[in-house]
């Protein structure tokens, strides 16, 4: 699990806090703006008022409205992190983040598909969760992290051809964040975990190929 000072979690909380921006109170935001009252802010630095009030206490912060317009970036932070703490600590670090950004945007049952659709596509087929974390820990971090984040973007694809009159608006802003997420991959080192995986899986094939 990577702690909250880790390079690759503040590599993926940075480009989270760079794709967000700072305050907004957009109406087109349905979901968010319904939150507040007409013409407030409900999203600050990606967290929207809800989630602000839910885990702020638990964060150490006070859970007022002020304090929400005041957010700073390393309190932005914690939020973040908590997040990938509920979506995602069972998973390689790389493919963590990708998954994480998956939950973030279009919520964890969407994260799990794209995590199962990506191993399908790289040929490793999986029905549950639990096995898609357990061949995750298998093969190649980055490759992985990077057949989730192509599937997320898939799905803001979808959406915006389903319905454009909703989302179509939406899309060059996601495809934005989508290839932004894959330069910030291909910026992390893997970890000595993942590494360590890779090559106990190799030898014990090498072994059994040796012996049969």
């Amino acid at each position: 699990m990577l702690s909250i000072n880790s390079n690759i979690f503040n590599d993926y909380a940075n480009h989270v806090l760079d794709v967000e921006g700072g305050k907004t109170s957009n109406v087109k935001d349905t979901t968010a703006a319904k939150q507040v009252a007409p013409g407030q802010v409900h999203t600050n630095r990606g967290i929207t008022w809800n989630v602000y009030k839910s885990l702020a206490t638990k964060l150490g912060l006070s859970n007022d409205y002020n304090s929400f317009l005041n957010l700073t970036k390393d309190q932005a932070k914690k939020f973040i992190y908590q997040f990938y703490i509920d979506v995602a600590k069972d998973l390689p670090d790389q493919t963590a983040m990708a998954v994480t950004e998956s939950a973030w945007a279009s919520g964890p049952g969407q994260a799990t598909t794209n995590l199962i659709n990506a191993l399908k596509k790289l040929g490793y087929p999986t029905k549950t969760r639990k096995a898609a974390a357990l061949v995750a820990s298998k093969i190649n971090d980055k490759d992985l992290a990077i057949a989730v984040a192509k599937e997320q973007q898939l799905k803001y694809e979808t959406l915006a051809k389903d319905n454009p009159a909703k989302y179509g608006d939406f899309l060059k802003g996601w495809t934005n964040r989508s290839n932004k997420l894959l330069v910030t991959i291909q910026k992390f080192k893997p970890s000595f975990f993942n590494l360590s995986s890779i090559f106990i899986v190799a030898t014990i094939f090498y072994i059994i190929s040796k012996r049969s």
